[in-house]
């Protein structure tokens, strides 16, 4: 279960472990793009999880000055329950990597 510290509080999120991989490279690159040479306008950072539940990430580089200013708009969809909220990058990737790092 991926747990997101938000400013206001936590969210725990039932997704497979299997995404997690590929969800904390994605979001190393996303940091990554902040570095490359390229004038923006850098791509938006999209990812969608879905399983039962729906959960997006979804970033737009082009707002923040840096990965470290960065917040990443976080939507988890069910049925019963629609949340929207944001968290800044580097507590995303800490928070994905501390799932990547506890259930590998």
């Amino acid at each position: 279960m991926l747990t997101l510290h938000l400013p206001d509080g936590t969210l725990r999120v039932a997704m497979a472990v299997a995404v997690a991989p590929d969800l904390s490279q994605q979001l190393d690159r996303l940091k990554q793009s902040w570095r490359q040479p390229v004038p923006p306008p850098r791509p938006e950072w999209q990812f969608v999880y879905q399983d039962g539940v729906q959960v997006e990430f979804f970033c737009n580089p082009n707002v923040w000055p840096t990965p470290f200013a960065a917040q990443v708009l976080v939507t988890v969809r069910h049925p019963d329950i629609h949340v929207s909220t944001q968290i800044s990058l580097p507590q995303l990737l800490a928070d994905v990597n501390a799932w990547v790092t506890m259930d590998t």
